[in-house]
């Protein structure tokens, strides 16, 4: 497991480059927040799932399940253009993509993001 710091440091490094472009440091925030956004939706959804299937009629359930299916789409989906983009700067600026995976598996993109959002927990500052 790694301890340094990687996905903080490359975004890190890449705001550094645009320090003065204003809309460029906004599209990394808006990645961080985006990747963060995505666990946690995930989380929520595969955590309420079960109870909500306790809690709820069939109809209701398979209703709820698919209304948050499709919120989750979105947030993917958000999460995934992010990622393009920085990949975008990172071919711009001829330094190693950020993603280096296939961008079109929609998965491989998930546990990359998922990963970033791990190492940041893991590496925060107590």
């Amino acid at each position: 497991m790694k301890k340094e710091n990687w996905a903080t440091d490359f975004l890190t490094n890449l705001a550094k480059i645009y320090a003065d472009d204003v809309e460029v440091i906004e599209i990394i925030e808006d990645t961080i927040n985006g990747y963060g956004d995505y666990v946690a939706y995930v989380h929520k959804m595969e955590s309420l799932k079960p109870i909500l299937k306790i809690k709820l009629g069939k109809d209701e359930y398979k209703n709820a399940v698919e209304e948050m299916d499709e919120k989750r789409t979105r947030i993917h989906n958000a999460a995934i253009a992010s990622t393009k983009t920085i990949n975008r700067l990172c071919e711009f600026n001829e330094l190693p993509l950020f993603f280096q995976g296939n961008i079109e598996d929609r998965v491989e993109v998930a546990e990359f993001i998922r990963d970033v959002v791990v190492n940041v927990f893991e590496n925060r500052k107590l």
